[in-house]
């Protein structure tokens, strides 16, 4: 035994990914739903404090509002009342004293009843004077004269956000306020005749805001309000960076959505912020709650170490659940290695798996060589016996000792049948598959039957051609002989089994239950004189004694005459359709007559199409197409082959009729639904079709025979019979119940019209194709 060239870590590389695979799908869904879990919290957390942001917002813009209807209301009564109608309108000399009482009872009866109101400033034109209540008479307000010379751009009751100067000796001291005009205007052009204004507090409002919000100053919340038509009312030491950056998001956010309240987050100067706004579109003002994501989310940040110390926890976990699972996972292959190792006598010098291969393929070369000799030697000599028995005269003695040498449990007296499975499409298949492949198929379908007959007895098979295999099956000697139906339900479970594992569809033939190994060679050539039947009964079918006499019995011994003519008459006209109808008819006439007249009929017929074409000038005898088919019709495997490709190359050929319109198409394909769906009523006739469709029957009839090739009667009568012979195939209904149900009400003509299609009686079509009992 030689020496382990590699580590034992290396000698476990199988083990180690099972460990690593196990590990990091572990970690990988664990921090997947960490990580899920705290981005749903976040969202949820930032949600509801934006949902309370909203509620406190819109509390403060409800006390706005009723502030400035205040405001609104106060500028109403001043412009009616009779001391500030004798300010803003005396036009003679002005009573100073008069001036200063009535100044005193406004500042009375309005200011100190509104606390929000800081002073009034009145201007009358006409003497160029400004009066203020609630500060000096004569107080020098520049920004207010400012704002009255600015009209016409000056708004009338929007609140303005401006800065008074006060000066106490040398020292001037700026105060914020908000500012509400109303005036009156005269002259030409245009100006102030008269003017009110009412200025508010700013502290007044940045307070009440304050305390519904109730903002944290010491974590950084603050509170901004913003006019459309002056900009961000200043209060004090807030952070301009910020509020510029609020603004931006602000006007973006207005830019995609129309809400008058929303929320975002958003970083400045390192920091994140959660920033809530309120619009209050009458007044052209919005109000800002900025806080500091960190105040927001404090308390999932304590969470979140919480989290890493549980996922952390869990790896480890995941680590030792790995350890363990990739043990038990590894046990079977660690006692393979060992067992593989021990067998072959040596030691492991590669990983798990690339041992194991060499193993596993240093076994299969010794047992290809140990089935190559096989094959030689056993199998090649027990085929070539059994085709021995199948194709010469084996003696009892031979047949027994060379049966019990190749372990075959057959006996001489037994019962046997014989199948001759057919591959379909053989030429197909040998263009996608090497003989190797075909001839792998054809064990396997050998091997298939074995198995599928095991419950009825022996069974063994040889491939005797390339395109086909022959089976044997010894029956139980006390059994009876399996009737057709059910030697057709055991063949089409073994078609079956075949087609869902191999690319391959067989057509299979059977046998008669023969007595004795002596009749196999006869049975055989029986047997695969039935496969013929192929060609009638299509790729795929179970081709038995009894079916084949069915055919046999039939008297006719060609197609319909007047099949072949409106064949080619429909050929003469072009016409497709007409065509495929015809052949559809004459191919269920050939379907059921013998297979030597079969084969007559459809050669007489093709020479037919041949020589109405070639007469007709439409193909030369060097053309391809048709005269390919004529002319290799013995390598067709099937009748539907050969209509099929004859029917592709005579539309190559006309490359359909220009003379056909579409409206005569549409009517001729309403015609075939209507006939196709009211089959059964017997009272239906070409002139009732013509009625449904609003159509004279006379020409109705003309385009359906130049479309079909025939008359829309003969096609009414195609259609039941095709219905009456489906019914007498496939259900238990007496003829009587069928005629009816296909249309006819005259028993004799329906009996005469039957014979002269199919060349039987309904009955004995019943009989031969259904093999069932019906009483008329």
């Amino acid at each position: 035994m030689r020496t382990s060239a590699k580590s034992p870590l290396y000698q476990k590389k199988y083990y180690m990914r099972i460990m690593i695979s196990i590990s990091l799908v572990a970690i990988i869904l664990t921090g997947g739903l960490s990580t899920a879990l705290y981005v749903y919290g976040k969202q949820t957390l930032f949600r509801i404090q934006s949902q309370h942001n909203v509620q406190v917002l819109n509390q403060a813009r409800f006390n706005i509002e009723l502030m400035s209807a205040s405001i609104q209301n106060v500028a109403k009564y001043l412009f009616v009342h009779p001391d500030t109608t004798y300010i803003l309108n005396a036009t003679g000399n002005l009573d100073y004293d008069e001036i200063y009482r009535r100044l005193n009872r406004i500042t009375g009866s309005v200011i100190t009843s509104n606390t929000f109101i800081h002073s009034i400033g009145f201007f009358n034109d006409f003497h160029s004077q400004y009066y203020y209540a609630g500060k000096q008479m004569y107080y020098d307000d520049a920004s207010l004269k400012q704002l009255i010379a600015s009209y016409p751009n000056l708004p009338r009751m929007v609140p303005i956000f401006r800065t008074i100067e006060n000066a106490f000796g040398k020292k001037i001291e700026q105060e914020t306020v908000i500012t509400y005009m109303m005036y009156e205007t005269s002259g030409d052009p245009a100006a102030i005749s008269s003017a009110v204004a009412i200025n508010v507090n700013s502290d007044w409002i940045v307070d009440n805001i304050n305390q519904i919000s109730m903002l944290n100053e010491h974590e950084g919340e603050a509170a901004y309000i913003y006019s459309d038509s002056s900009g961000f009312l200043e209060t004090g030491g807030t952070d301009a960076a910020l509020r510029q950056s609020v603004l931006e998001d602000y006007l973006n956010e207005r830019r995609d959505h129309s809400a008058d309240s929303g929320s975002w987050e958003k970083k400045v100067n390192l920091t994140s912020h959660v920033v809530s706004y309120m619009r209050i579109p009458d007044l052209g003002l919005t109000i800002f709650k900025v806080q500091p994501s960190e105040s927001v989310y404090r308390y999932l940040h304590a969470f979140q170490l919480y989290l890493l110390v549980i996922v952390a926890v869990f790896i480890l976990l995941a680590l030792f659940f790995s350890m363990k699972v990739s043990g038990i996972v590894y046990n079977p292959i660690r006692r393979l290695v060992s067992q593989a190792a021990g067998g072959q006598g040596k030691g492991m010098e590669k990983d798990e798996i690339a041992f194991l291969s060499d193993v596993y393929k240093d076994s299969f070369d010794r047992l290809q060589k140990y089935d190559s000799q096989k094959l030689d030697y056993n199998f090649v000599l027990r085929d070539y016996f059994i085709k021995s028995v199948l194709t010469g005269d084996v003696s009892r003695e031979r047949f027994g000792g060379q049966c019990q040498e190749y372990r075959l449990d057959f006996q001489y007296d037994a019962p046997y049948y014989v199948f001759v499975a057919v591959i379909d499409d053989f030429i197909d298949l040998q263009t996608r598959y090497s003989s190797r492949d075909i001839n792998l198929f054809k064990y396997a379908a050998i091997n298939i039957f074995e198995e599928t007959m095991q419950e009825y007895g022996g069974a063994v098979g040889v491939s005797l051609n390339d395109n086909d295999v022959v089976m044997l099956l010894q029956a139980g000697g006390d059994e009876e002989a399996l009737h057709e139906q059910e030697m057709e339900t055991i063949i089409g479970r073994f078609q079956e089994a075949v087609r869902r594992y191999y690319p391959v569809s067989l057509t299979v033939s059977v046998s008669k239950r023969v007595s004795g190994a002596m009749n196999l060679p006869a049975a055989f050539r029986h047997t695969y004189n039935l496969s013929a039947y192929r060609f009638l009964f299509g790729k795929g079918s179970r081709i038995t004694s009894a079916r084949v006499l069915r055919n046999k019995a039939n008297p006719r011994q060609s197609h319909s005459p007047k099949l072949e003519a409106i064949l080619l008459d429909n050929l003469r006209q072009g016409s497709i359709k007409g065509m495929e109808q015809a052949f559809e008819q004459l191919r269920d006439e050939l379907a059921a007559m013998s297979y030597e007249h079969a084969i007559a009929s459809n050669m007489h017929l093709m020479t037919a199409i041949y020589n109405e074409l070639f007469a007709s000038g439409r193909i030369a005898p060097q053309e391809n197409g048709f005269a390919d088919v004529w002319k290799s019709l013995w390598n067709y495997e099937t009748l539907d082959d050969v209509f099929v490709s004859t029917l592709a190359s005579l539309k190559r050929t006309f490359a359909q009729s220009d003379s056909e319109s579409s409206t005569d198409k549409n009517i001729v394909d309403a015609v075939i639904e209507l006939i196709r769906l009211n089959y059964d009523d017997n009272s239906l006739c070409a002139d009732q079709i013509a009625d449904s469709l609003g159509m004279k029957t006379r020409r109705l009839a003309q385009t359906f025979r130049q479309a079909m090739g025939m008359s829309i009667a003969d096609y009414l009568n195609g259609v039941r019979m095709e219905k009456a012979a489906e019914m007498l195939r496939n259900s238990s209904m007496s003829v009587n119940e069928i005629l009816v149900r296909a249309g006819y009400e005259n028993e004799s003509y329906f009996y005469r019209m039957f014979k002269n299609r199919y060349g039987m009686t309904p009955k004995e079509f019943a009989l031969r194709t259904g093999d069932k009992d019906r009483n008329a």
